[in-house]
């Protein structure tokens, strides 16, 4: 490959790599609403949607014959334009659709669980006994814990000896997971009308399907059960389980052997049941079935309890995807975990990300998060752009998504996205560390004494400090080690992955197949870093013996490990030259994050900004290749010539870094281009500052708030909920009724149009003092199930007259004023707007745009320096045009484009045409109030000088 055909390919932008967009289906849509949305969503710059079930209120509509012939109307519409559809489905701890469709038909299939606590023995208690039986008890004794039988109880009336007691109960929002049998059926009855429905799309352009956030019933009083794992676990270890049950939740010294075999149990019975089942189902019906799940998390105990218990549990065996609710370092090793399992195992499926954007979230802000999930190894995206219509007006709505203002120039954003995804996919990684996660070890402690969260606090305190000191790492998954890892020479080969150095943090148990890879690794010669505690459990078995393997074998680090000091397993591993590239870092957390990839003969070092200031580090690196280094702009796909580059001598780059970027540079076998010379400095020729005017077409939008239903009391938007739900439950078929609106003399702006917007039932009729309002065909607010009506500008009633089905779909109306067009000529009387902060204009709630424009002379330019539209004082996504020719979009910082192509002699007409956004106008009480454009923007031209 040439350097010619190498520039030529990186100037791509793949399809394959774009963003997938989360669309929210709260019931059944008109298939000519899906295909206008889907028409909307893929012309800008997305690769497809991943469609998300109705919430379980409305379960009924889920699969029926209208869900699924919207499905095959986005699925034909995606085909025609070679993008995809995916399908989601939510496992977790609340009832989706296809949940609570299964536990009807199957309550069989419902998972169950054992839930203890401890009791004093009394009358009251024993006949709770006969309303209620459990089933195990156990009555406290100077040893321990001794199994009683019912004959017993009796004996026991106000002895007031202590019982544990276990119950056997059914979970109401928890498959039979262990079961394979249960979650087949599951899959047949769920993904198949979709299969039949999409025949020659299922597997292609429908092409994956998202079995997420799968758990277990498990929790501080919560012990996750199966009706025939007691005869499972009795086989595979030869000992009883149900008289051993005290001992899996109280202290003694049999403890961690019980307590593992128990929960590897679980585990390789959830493998078994729950992935090995979605992976082969997916094999025979050629599709991809993928999921995430959660390994750590706060949500609810369940998910607290199993998580540490199984941490990569459910990536193994099938593709896997990243799905977070919060961003940032607080989930980074999560991340990474996902993201090295996906990378050691068979199926290499795709790893997306979904971001849940708050208010505040700005464009800068989503792209540095990209960066950040780029560099930790994700290769995919998806991010929720359509909220649940059903709940718009009172559900946050994020920044910059379809219907929004600034949605027709996000192509751009996510074109720059798609390059760098793709880039990030090629080729191998160059990774040298395995971190061995502590798996086996938390599955070895009692939940009650805490072991496990000094275990996970150690890992994550590792996994950071490498992370800060530019060393990148894989996670290392004992089962997936047993299954696939094995030692060549002084390496640990694991599929596509190598890796020359293994740090074991502070662990109590090992599985023996891990023990047994560590011995042939550090006898060919490859390095071991032991930190802390070494593990004297083998299988959950005492072994204090293989603590000499570590003594003789390994490099051993005790020292500050108590305190959480781990500056010197940076420094050995370090002098083991595992070190990614040298960045000066003095933040807690790691400033900047770096990835190599090699891929046919070339070097990649990609490098990731996470901090939000703007620095200028001095970045060094080395490089295998005698040839020359390029910078590889993702933005606009060029690549720029830096400096040459050979083995023996390091590449050192400095430069100024804005907040959350990412660069990458790419090492070529090929001496720098001929004739090729370092840009000459830059100097500031001029700097012009013209005279801009700014006018606005819309007013501020006002959402309506006091409404009622005919015959009932006025109130809020909720009130009318509640009383349409009462209705809805006594007819699920929907009611007929009228609900009315008080529209008052300060909704309406003087001089101005006015249009009405809101969520209205099907077939709905609006009418003003009983005066029918003619409908819009293209609504200012573009929202998906939004619809428009002309709005006569009078005070008095607003009554929607139409079938009501759904409590949450109603909306409060928003009235929208418009500057009056002439009826002869066409042109509009635009609203003048001054040129300082939007929220000093009272702008706040203002989400159209604002467009800026001047009028300046150009002249010839015989240098090819740059000349800048500079806006320093942007805030948000903004078009920019030069007589009337859009040249560029101002994304995100810095908000400079160079418009030297455009810049000729004559005069030129510049508009910069800048964004709100709906989410000010949704939810006032958090509104952007940094958005709009703050100053003057200015223009610098540039001049090349000589060296001299």
């Amino acid at each position: 490959m040439n350097l010619r055909s190498i520039r030529k390919l990186f100037a791509r932008s793949p399809d394959t790599h774009r963003s997938v967009l989360f669309w929210h289906w709260p019931t059944a849509l008109p298939p000519k609403t899906v295909e206008r949305e889907m028409d909307e969503i893929l012309a800008n710059g997305i690769g497809g949607v991943l469609i998300d079930s109705p919430p379980s209120s409305h379960a009924a509509d889920y699969l029926n014959e209208e869900w699924l012939t919207a499905l095959s109307a986005a699925t034909s519409r995606a085909r025609k334009r070679h993008d995809s559809v995916w399908i989601y489905d939510d496992l977790a701890s609340k009832n989706s659709p296809a949940k609570t469709k299964q536990q009807k038909l199957h309550p069989e299939h419902a998972s169950s669980y054992l839930k203890y606590d401890t009791l004093r023995a009394t009358n009251a208690t024993l006949q709770q006994f006969i309303l209620d039986p459990p089933y195990a008890v156990f009555i406290h004794e100077d040893e321990g814990y001794r199994q009683i039988d019912e004959a017993e109880w009796g004996t026991l009336a106000d002895s007031n000896a202590t019982l544990l007691c276990f119950h056997h109960r059914r979970s109401e929002i928890h498959l039979r997971y262990l079961h394979a049998d249960a979650v087949r059926n599951y899959l047949d009855e769920t993904y198949g009308p979709i299969q039949q429905k999409t025949k020659r799309f299922f597997g292609n352009t429908l092409g994956v399907i998202l079995a997420n956030n799968a758990e277990l019933p498990s929790g501080r009083d919560i012990l996750p059960w199966d009706d025939d794992l007691p005869d499972l676990f009795e086989r595979a270890y030869g000992y009883p389980l149900i008289s051993e049950l005290p001992f899996l939740i109280t202290e003694r010294t049999e403890s961690p052997t019980l307590t593992f075999q128990f929960w590897n149990l679980i585990a390789d019975l959830f493998r078994e049941g729950f992935s090995h089942t979605l992976q082969s189902w997916g094999e025979e019906n050629r599709i991809p079935i993928c999921g995430y799940f959660q390994m750590r998390g706060t949500w609810t105990e369940p998910v607290y309890e199993t998580g540490p218990r199984m941490p990569l549990y459910a990536l193994q065996m099938y593709p896997a995807i990243w799905l977070s609710d919060s961003k940032g370092h607080i989930d980074i090793v999560e991340q990474k975990q996902a993201c090295s399992t996906q990378r050691q195992f068979d199926t290499r499926g795709v790893i997306g990300v979904y971001e849940r954007p708050a208010h505040e979230t700005t464009i800068e802000y989503l792209r540095g998060i990209a960066y950040e999930d780029l560099a930790l190894g994700a290769t995919y995206r998806t991010f929720d752009g359509v909220h649940n219509r059903a709940r718009l007006d009172h559900t946050f709505v994020a920044n910059f998504t379809p219907g929004d203002t600034a949605w027709p120039w996000m192509g751009t954003h996510h074109d720059r996205l798609a390059r760098l995804t793709w880039l990030q996919g090629l080729g191998k990684s160059r990774c040298e560390v395995l971190l061995i996660h502590p798996e086996s070890s938390i599955q070895a402690t009692n939940p009650t004494d805490g072991k496990w969260q000094s275990l996970y606090s150690h890992l994550r305190s590792i996994a950071e400090g490498l992370l800060r000191n530019h060393i990148d790492f894989d996670f290392g998954s004992e089962y997936l080690l047993g299954l696939h890892a094995q030692a060549s020479h002084d390496r640990i080969e694991i599929k596509d992955s190598s890796y020359s150095i293994v740090v074991m943090p502070p662990m109590i148990n090992l599985r023996s197949q891990t023990y047994a890879l560590l011995q042939d690794f550090t006898m060919s010669g490859g390095h071991l870093l032991s930190v802390g505690t070494v593990p004297y459990l083998l299988d959950g078995e005492l072994k204090p013996e293989i603590a000499e393997f570590f003594e003789q074998y390994a490099v051993r680090l005790t020292n500050g490990i108590d305190l959480f000091e781990y500056s010197a397993i940076s420094s050995i591993v370090k002098d083991w030259d595992a070190e990614n590239a040298s960045i000066p870092d003095t933040e807690t957390g790691p400033r900047f994050l770096v990835t190599r990839r090699e891929w046919e003969n070339l070097e990649f070092i990609h490098i990731s900004k996470t901090s939000g200031t703007n620095f200028s580090p001095l970045i060094n690196f080395t490089v295998q290749t005698e040839g020359h280094i390029e910078f590889w702009n993702h933005i606009d796909g060029t690549m720029t010539p830096i400096c040459p580059c050979t083995p023996d001598e390091p590449v050192v780059i400095e430069d100024t870094w804005q907040a959350l970027e990412a660069r990458t540079y790419v090492a070529i076998p090929e001496p720098m281009p001929e004739g090729f010379e370092p840009e000459a400095p830059l100097t500031i020729e001029r700097t012009l500052e013209p005279q801009w005017t700014a006018t606005r077409e819309h007013g501020i939008p006002r959402m309506l708030d006091t409404c009622r239903f005919a015959g009932h009391a006025w109130g809020d938007i909720e009130d009318a909920r509640n009383n349409l739900r009462e209705r809805v439950n006594a007819n699920p078929e929907g009611i007929i009724g009228h609900l009315q609106w008080i529209l008052d003399d300060d909704t309406f702006d003087a001089d101005l149009d006015h249009e009405l917007v809101l969520i209205a039932p099907d077939n709905a009729t609006l009418t003003l003092n009983h005066e029918l309002l003619e409908s819009i065909p293209a609504p200012a607010i573009n929202l998906p199930g939004f619809t428009g009506f002309t709005l006569p500008t009078q005070p008095g009633t607003l009554q929607i007259e139409g079938k009501f089905r759904h409590a949450e779909l109603l909306s409060a109306p928003i009235i929208i004023p418009k500057a009056k067009r002439d009826s002869e000529s066409g042109e509009i009387d635009a609203i003048p707007v001054q040129l300082t902060p939007w929220n000093q204009q009272d702008l706040e709630g203002f989400a159209h745009t604002v467009t800026y424009q001047t009028e300046i002379q150009g002249y010839e330019r015989f240098d090819d320096a740059p000349i800048y539209l500079e806006c320093e004082s942007l805030n948000s996504p903004a078009e920019v045009r030069i007589n009337s020719q859009v040249v560029g979009h101002l994304i995100w910082q810095p908000y400079r484009l160079d418009i030297r192509p455009w810049w000729t002699a004559g005069p030129l007409d510049i508009e910069i045409e800048v964004a709100g956004t709906w989410a000010n106008v949704f939810h006032p009480q958090k509104r952007l109030l940094s958005q709009g454009l703050d100053a003057p923007p200015k223009i610098v031209v540039h001049a090349h000088t000589s060296a001299d």
